[in-house]
């Protein structure tokens, strides 16, 4: 119970930062996204010294932590956010192993592919975030770009309009 108060506590923290920045102030969000991942990983759940191996992110750590999914979710979005698209890619596929049901995951890894230009995977996980969640206005206009990309103007439009229709305020 003190370990969700306290995340909630964070959570809250980190929110009311984001909002009061401003645009020179935006260079410590990088930090606060650190210090959440340690957090997580570090928490209560999380007990380094169970484990033999020195790597926080041992395949034994993750399978035997409830709340492990999430600092990769984090980290993974810091590296996003920093273009580091390969080593977010492992993160969030470390994520749909051990949550397959997080559709804004399923869409980032859509959007790594599509960057990688791997686009039979991207429109894989699109369609694994839209199954989860069909109204999903990020994955619609994504696949909606991927149409486009590939010059397929009805589909890209259908899925745009789709993404209007799903959420008026999306553009």
């Amino acid at each position: 119970h003190r370990l969700y108060t306290s995340t909630i506590g964070i959570i809250i923290l980190f929110a009311l930062f984001i909002d009061s920045c401003n645009p020179h102030q935006l260079k410590y969000v990088k930090y606060m996204y650190i210090l959440l991942f340690i957090y997580f990983t570090h928490s209560t759940w999380f007990r380094i010294d169970h484990y033999s191996s020195p790597d926080i992110f041992s395949s034994t750590a993750v399978k035997e932590s409830p709340i492990c999914y999430k600092s990769y979710v984090i980290k993974g979005s810091y590296l996003y956010g920093i273009m580091e698209y390969d080593r977010a890619l492992t993160d969030f596929l470390t994520v749909e192993l051990l949550n397959p049901k997080l559709y804004k995951v399923l869409n980032r890894i859509g959007t790594i592919y599509q960057n990688f230009g791997e686009l039979n995977q991207a429109m894989n996980y699109y369609n694994k975030a839209l199954d989860i969640k069909p109204d999903f206005d990020e994955a619609l206009y994504n696949m909606g770009n991927l149409y486009l990309t590939q010059k397929k103007y009805g589909l890209a439009n259908d899925l745009y309009l789709k993404c209007l229709a799903t959420n008026k305020e999306f553009i």
